[in-house]
């Protein structure tokens, strides 16, 4: 999978996991996270040559869907910060890139070639469950620590970082592994969010499913198929529907939703 050179959270994170990882450590605060991704977020809205951002306004229709797919999966009792975080959305055009990511403090951008390239709203939903999650848990700027030390991640969230410093962390988001265990927190959490929806509880192995023959390199038997079983199995302890609500209540809306995209 392309991943754009501010890979702040790449979809590949969802799946590749850092077998040899220290122990988690976050030293930002709740604010700190909150105030990390508005800056990255700024940085993202002026460096327009790099990104392009649909105007909710002019493509209003797509945002409103993909709105009303995030406030179902934040009814979600499990979420922390469900009041606290922004949990913007942003439609990034680039029909090249199957990718989507999350700042610290619930912005999430997902790009036109994801949106295009997922041929199910469930697939959708799991995804952006799952970014949800990881968000929520905080495994972002926890895991950017361990990447970059806690004193380069501070200039950034203190708007103190030097211009090298701000291209060198934006230049190289898409090094962020998440653990073993975060990617499980994360695949139990999408089933914990969906069961209350009315998308498949398991959406988030269909999204997995789903990428695949993209990424045939991704191997059956590496995280990938490991986190599909992961969310499969708690589907099947908790006994939820998994009956997907694109083959029983879409009517063709995702289809709509898609056709109004440059």
């Amino acid at each position: 999978m392309k991943t754009s050179i501010f890979g702040l959270y790449s979809l590949a994170f969802f799946i590749f996991t850092c077998m040899s990882c220290s122990t988690e450590t976050n030293l930002f605060s709740v604010q700190q996270d909150i105030e990390f991704g508005q800056n990255l977020d700024n940085e993202i809205q002026n460096r327009t040559a790099e990104f392009t951002i649909l105007n909710e306004s002019l493509y209003s229709d797509a945002y409103i869907y993909l709105y009303a797919m995030r406030d179902e999966i934040l009814i979600a009792p499990q979420l922390n910060y469900r009041d606290r975080y922004e949990w913007e959305l942003r439609i990034l055009q680039n029909d090249s890139l199957v990718n989507a990511f999350c700042n610290p403090g619930g912005y999430i951008y997902i790009y036109t070639g994801l949106l295009k390239y997922l041929s199910e709203s469930d697939q959708l939903a799991g995804m952006l469950a799952q970014l949800i999650a990881h968000c929520d848990q905080r495994q972002i700027t926890a895991s950017l620590t361990a990447l970059y030390g806690t004193e380069t991640l501070m200039q950034v969230a203190n708007q103190t970082a030097s211009s090298a410093t701000m291209n060198d962390v934006l230049s190289n988001m898409q090094q962020v592994y998440f653990t073993k265990e975060q990617v499980a927190v994360a695949n139990q959490l999408s089933v914990d969010f969906m069961r209350i929806c009315k998308y498949a509880c398991n959406a988030a192995a269909l999204y997995l499913g789903a990428l695949n023959p993209q990424n045939p390199t991704w191997g059956v038997q590496g995280p990938l198929q490991t986190s599909i079983a992961e969310i499969n199995q708690r589907a099947t302890d908790y006994a939820c529907s998994t009956d997907t609500w694109h083959s029983t209540g879409d009517n063709g809306d995702y289809a709509a939703m898609l056709s109004t995209l440059p």
